[in-house]
């Protein structure tokens, strides 16, 4: 009886974490289907794979940071089915080449909010594409 009181608050606690990780994977995968059905109504998906990543870091360094992250999630969603594992974001690699000078610990999310990348993403749809993008991301980093 006592180490059943004793163990009662850490099963409690089990419990809980438990369910915060079914709340956030119910909440991942909204975000996925969210993403697949921006993507289908926006016809991004009619990109193929043949998107090269150089064409795409070049129109990022040329200033055309909308287009050039909606082809970035694209390529990013293509390699990652293609190689059948998890790959590194092109989307990350563009967003961290944005940081600001003396913000070298920036993560790619918080980026998404300095003003030259959110003045050139009005559209919510593409900035919730990012974000659940970089959302996976994490969590298959922290797997």
């Amino acid at each position: 009886w006592i180490v059943q009181s004793v163990t009662a608050p850490l099963h409690r606690e089990l419990d809980a974490a438990g369910r915060d990780l079914q709340l956030a994977g119910a909440s991942l995968e909204k975000c996925r289907l969210a993403v697949e059905t921006a993507d289908a109504s926006s016809g991004s998906c009619l990109m193929t794979a043949s998107l090269d990543c150089t064409e795409i870091l070049a129109l990022a360094a040329a200033g055309h940071l909308q287009d050039a992250l909606r082809k970035a999630l694209v390529y990013d969603a293509n390699m990652s089915r293609s190689a059948g594992r998890w790959q590194p974001l092109l989307v990350e690699q563009i967003l961290l080449g944005l940081r600001p000078d003396g913000e070298a610990d920036a993560l790619p999310e918080d980026l998404l909010a300095e003003p030259i990348v959110a003045s050139q993403l009005a559209d919510s749809r593409l900035r919730l594409q990012l974000t659940a993008a970089l959302l996976e991301h994490a969590v298959h980093d922290a797997a």
